[in-house]
């Protein structure tokens, strides 16, 4: 059930005049007491739709009550007033509304103040300016000019005018420009400074302001290792290129260019700003590209790099054993880097390490059995066999040559997993057994004795053959 309209003890005929308000400094409201009033209760004024009053009942007697409202609130025309009650359950009662008309008074100086709306809905951007031109004159229609008019604007805080107040011309015309940096409706009222009876009010529109937006990334931690749990780290920035204000509230979407962990759509703070964070296993260089996801044309890119991460283990994969194995058919699958030490594991164990033989400085190459005279090797062994190897070159290790390959004899021969780590440069932090320190360890020490073994026991040299025979040399079981 609604409560009882309030009261409005100034009107005549339900009407007041400009003239009125101003002598009484406002409106006057009276609010009457109802039924199941209680203390703690909150009473709510509302004049033409907008909050002007709250009031908390702390004693039974503090309804019936006389509230004045200021008179800015009022327009020239229909008005209406109510007023809810709550109680502290947050149950909420209305009033019936209390209508009432506000007409404008005769001046007391004999003017009257009229005014034309030049310019609306401009855009809320803090330029676009809307106009209105207001024109004094006297009681019979005469332009009345050097008299000052005073502005009052009653927004929510974006609004700004491009004078205080301004002084009519030689026709009582002045012209009053209207800013807002908030889309919202704003109402303007102009007074004559001698008589404060003498107003007008406005009603300005002002809409969304279309955005040109700038976007920018920056990475601000780099160079991260690749080991798919440190990330880099790069900032989007999104800002109204006219005004450089960062916009929040925007879904950004991101795309790097490689195999990367990263968030597909990140959200701009209130400062315009959003994080980004990558991580990978692939070390090397990558393009970062974001756009604004309602407007694609919006995008930049950035390039973001991360550092090998070592070890680095990579995917085994098979190789045929049959006799010896060139090491460019062991290695095919890998790409050397100079001067890394890589440790090598075979599942199928070989029986000896054979050697090309030193009588014609041979080297086992990937055309099968050919052992290719007249190149160095491009290893350096560090350990046991083929356990630890440090390439002399950078490149695929299909073109790799080496004066040492595993032999297997045809009981063991088949298929073996090749297992290849990458411990990094000679100078990277790693633990490998202290063998490696040995360069130009004992498998390079081999025996020249053609007919055994050397004495280590693990390289057997190649029977000596003679470069002119028909068949090329090869090592032999």
């Amino acid at each position: 059930m609604a409560l009882q309209p309030p009261t409005l003890p100034q009107l005549t005929n339900n009407t007041i005049t400009t003239a009125k308000i101003s002598a009484d400094g406002g409106i006057i409201v009276d609010i009457p007491s109802y039924g199941n009033l209680r203390i703690n209760d909150t009473v709510r004024i509302f004049f033409n739709g907008s909050l002007v009053i709250t009031y908390d009942i702390v004693n039974i007697g503090d309804l019936p009550h006389q509230f004045l409202i200021p008179g800015r609130y009022a327009v020239i025309g229909s008005n209406i007033m109510q007023y809810t009650a709550t109680d502290r359950l947050g149950n909420t009662s209305p009033s019936d509304p209390a209508s009432f008309t506000v007409v404008q008074s005769a001046s007391v100086s004999g003017y009257v103040l009229n005014s034309q709306v030049i310019q609306n809905d401009a855009n809320a951007d803090g330029s676009d300016r809307n106009q209105i031109i207001y024109i004094l004159s006297s009681m019979t229609g005469q332009q009345v000019s050097g008299q000052f008019i005073t502005f009052a604007h009653y927004d929510s805080g974006g609004v700004g005018l491009s004078d205080p107040f301004v002084q009519t011309d030689a026709a009582g015309i002045s012209s009053l420009f209207v800013t807002s940096s908030i889309s919202e409706r704003v109402l303007i009222v102009a007074t004559l400074i001698t008589d404060n009876t003498v107003t007008n009010s406005q009603v300005l529109n002002f809409v969304e302001a279309p955005i040109s937006y700038s976007l920018s990334a920056t990475p601000q931690v780099n160079n991260q290792p690749a080991n798919g749990q440190a990330t880099n780290l790069v900032v989007a920035k999104l800002v109204n290129s006219a005004t450089q204000a960062g916009i929040g509230g925007r879904v950004l979407q991101v795309y790097v260019g490689g195999a990367a962990t990263y968030p597909n759509t990140v959200t701009t703070n209130p400062f315009g700003e959003a994080s980004i964070y990558i991580s990978t296993i692939n070390p090397g260089s990558m393009n970062v590209i974001i756009s604004l996801q309602s407007d694609y044309n919006v995008q930049t890119n950035v390039d973001i790099n991360f550092v090998p991460s070592y070890p680095i283990t990579f995917p085994s994969y098979e190789v045929w054993v049959g006799e010896y194995v060139p090491v460019s058919t062991l290695f095919g699958p890998i790409y050397f880097q100079q001067g890394h030490v890589y440790e090598v594991s075979l599942s199928r164990t070989y029986n000896y390490i054979w050697d090309c033989g030193v009588n014609y400085a041979h080297i086992y190459s990937g055309a099968g059995t050919v052992c290719a005279s007249g190149r160095p090797t491009d290893f350096l062994f560090l350990g046991d066999g083929f356990s630890y190897i440090k390439p002399l070159k950078t490149g695929s290790g299909a073109d790799f040559y080496s004066r040492y390959a595993p032999y297997y004899n045809a009981a063991n021969s088949g298929y073996t997993f090749v297992t290849v780590v990458d411990h990094g440069p000679t100078d990277s932090i790693f633990s490998i057994p202290a063998i490696l320190g040995k360069q130009e360890n004992l498998l390079l020490e081999h025996s020249d004795n053609a007919e055994s073994p050397n004495s280590i026991g693990n390289v057997t040299p190649e029977t000596a053959c003679n470069p002119a025979d028909d068949y090329p040399c090869h090592t032999r079981v």
